[in-house]
């Protein structure tokens, strides 16, 4: 897939790049980043719109590495809770409950501790896991690091 350079970023990542293209969101995926896992991702996504929790269409491009998807308009959430990270650790905890708790027996969605532990690395991982320890402690009932 080929861009005509009206594309813009609106959002960025450790693997990918997302773009505002013609009212559609584009992630772009670093080449290094396997197919495969990219695949089940738009996997997951479809096994959570079947089950109605979230629907956002996911399309097919030419480009494995390029998944179009459904805009969402709305504040990114690292911009919402900058000056507020208890807030936005509530906001993930319940969205992760919410879809832990729903019957979707076709999705593998890790809980929040194995997503940070995954995703981030060096001292963005220790300071991630420490609060995720500590808050999960405070709030027993969002089992988020089992």
């Amino acid at each position: 897939m080929t861009f005509d350079g009206s594309q813009i970023i609106i959002g960025k990542g450790a693997q990918a790049e997302v773009f505002l293209y013609y009212g559609f969101a584009y992630k772009v995926y670093k080449q290094s980043y396997p197919a495969e896992w990219i695949a089940f991702e738009k996997q997951q996504q479809q096994a959570v719109n079947r089950a109605g929790i979230c629907q956002v269409k996911y399309y097919d491009t030419d480009d494995p590495h390029i998944i179009k998807m459904d805009l969402v308009e709305g504040e990114p959430l690292e911009k919402s809770v900058k000056n507020a990270p208890e807030q936005g650790f509530m906001l993930l905890a319940k969205a992760f409950r919410f879809v832990h708790e729903a019957d979707i027996s076709d999705t593998t969605i890790l809980p929040l501790s194995v997503t940070a532990d995954h995703m981030l690395s060096g001292e963005e991982r220790s300071q991630a896991l420490s609060v995720i320890e500590y808050l999960s402690k405070k709030y027993k009932k969002l089992h988020l690091s089992s």
